[in-house]
């Protein structure tokens, strides 16, 4: 029993392996990706401290360090990793399934997280959050076997300690799991759990407290919503027809176990996280797919779990008609949220190296940096975001500005064409950042424009323009 449980969870891996590295540079990379792959270069100590100065919790880049040391640069090495990561993540469903509702729930959690367009975009970024759901998953199964057997509370305060320094909304499964060992009244277990677990995370505890404090409340509102809700939901099924058959599939699933499957452990994991998290919406900017991943693998879990607990008649129609929708509406190949980046690089380092590109705000100016010829890129240094701007300044006269006051003035005089990248979609600028001063100087001559507000001007010095 036990080898067969093994070779299919082999078959679940490869299976998952070939969907994630089906295509897997077929998209551009986008900010997040980017930054995480320019942090990737920083040394140890550095990145440590950089991002812990206000952005993320180390382990993910850390890791994407060693990685890109190992296997170069590129879309392809950058994605390999969480592709890896994600496929790791359907055997812990697979297994996590088998073990709580049968092998039935073990196949179908496995194959609706394969072929979900969650899983094939989000999952296999260059960022933390495929990571983050295999230590959702990993730190669940070391919660099951400490209350069941009794032993691997050092085990999970360990995994627990690892899902926060990836993102701090790996927070959000410490919290349930002590919720439980309060709602048991497992005082015992509470008590030793905290101990193992607050010295690894109070640092970056503190650190996550201020940065919530200090946060924009400029994205809640619309999104915490019963459609925002749902919309959610959405996002984890692909398309809306399999969100409803999945969610009728958990009614069912709850009618013909009377109730039963309300008090097991998938249905608490997923509620426990996803209802908190879509409350705090409402005054805090948390609700986002990406930030959803400790609920998003456990929502598969629980339909795995749902469509095992149906009578056979009920389970094979119900499989048969979940599996029909997934993979209809399933996109193997997912845009990502900024597909122009590449076609926008291209284009820069096509750029006369005499012509001066202006680009607003400043930090768009790493955006396209995986497609420019630099020769720092390669470089793991202490200076490498000082070294990289000023040599993106010196082969290709990319300099970013917020405001027309921040560009060197002489060199803009000299110039007698200027590209002008105008981010009117940034959140940071929503009435648009091209300055009138700047119209008023020069004159466009050609535009491309690469998606929803963003726009690269070519421009030639008006007539009358001052030019020293």
């Amino acid at each position: 029993m036990r080898n067969a449980r093994f070779y299919q969870a082999a078959l679940v891996g490869l299976l998952a392996l070939g969907v994630r590295f089906y295509r897997l540079d077929a998209a551009p990379l986008w900010t997040d990706e980017i930054f995480s792959w320019a942090a990737a270069h920083l040394p140890p100590a550095r990145l440590i401290s950089f991002l812990l100065e206000g952005n993320n919790p180390p382990l993910w880049e850390l890791l994407l360090h060693g990685w890109l040391r190992l296997w170069g640069e590129g879309e392809i090495a950058l994605r390999s990793l969480p592709a890896i990561f994600s496929a790791a993540t359907a055997v812990m469903l697979f297994w996590l399934g088998t073990h709580t509702g049968g092998k039935w729930a073990g196949w179908m959690a496995a194959l609706l997280w394969i072929f979900s367009d969650y899983g094939q975009s989000i999952g296999r970024e260059g960022r933390a959050y495929a990571l983050l759901g295999l230590l959702t998953l990993l730190t669940h199964a070391a919660f099951l076997r400490w209350r069941t057997q009794g032993k691997g509370a050092f085990l999970w305060a360990l995994l627990a300690w690892l899902l926060f320094h990836t993102h701090y909304l790996g927070g959000t499964i410490i919290a349930f799991h002590l919720a439980c060992l309060i709602a048991q009244r497992a005082w015992k277990p509470l008590r030793a759990g905290l101990a193992y677990l607050l010295p690894g995370i109070a640092l970056s505890g503190i650190i996550f407290l201020d940065r919530l404090i200090a946060h924009s409340q400029s994205e809640t509102g619309a999104f915490a919503s019963l459609e925002g809700f749902y919309n959610m939901l959405w996002r984890f099924s692909n398309q809306p027809v399999p969100t409803v058959l999945a969610l009728l599939s958990v009614v069912s699933g709850l009618v013909w176990t009377q109730g039963r499957l309300l008090r097991s452990y998938p249905y608490l994991a997923f509620w426990g996280i996803f209802l908190p998290l879509w409350l705090a919406a409402h005054i805090a900017p948390v609700w986002q797919a990406r930030y959803l991943m400790p609920a998003a693998v456990a929502y598969y879990w629980v339909l795995g779990h749902t469509v095992s607990a149906l009578p056979p008649v009920g389970r094979w129609i119900s499989s048969f008609t979940l599996l029909t929708a997934w993979g209809i509406s399933w996109n193997p190949t997912p845009p990502g949220p900024i597909p122009f980046h590449r076609e926008l690089g291209q284009l820069i380092a096509q750029k006369p190296a005499q012509h001066y590109l202006v680009a607003m705000p400043a930090w768009i100016t790493l955006e396209w940096l995986p497609y420019l010829p630099l020769k720092s890129k390669s470089r793991f240094s202490a200076d490498y975001f000082s070294e990289t701007q000023r040599e993106m300044y010196l082969r290709h006269r990319v300099i970013g500005a917020s405001h027309y006051t921040e560009l060197p003035v002489c060199e803009l005089q000299a110039a007698d064409t200027l590209w002008i990248l105008d981010y009117n979609y940034a959140w940071s600028f929503p009435h648009g950042i091209l300055p009138a001063l700047l119209r008023k100087e020069w004159q466009p001559v050609r535009m491309y424009e690469f998606g929803n507000g963003v726009k690269l001007w070519i421009g030639v010095r008006a007539e009358g323009a001052p030019s020293s």
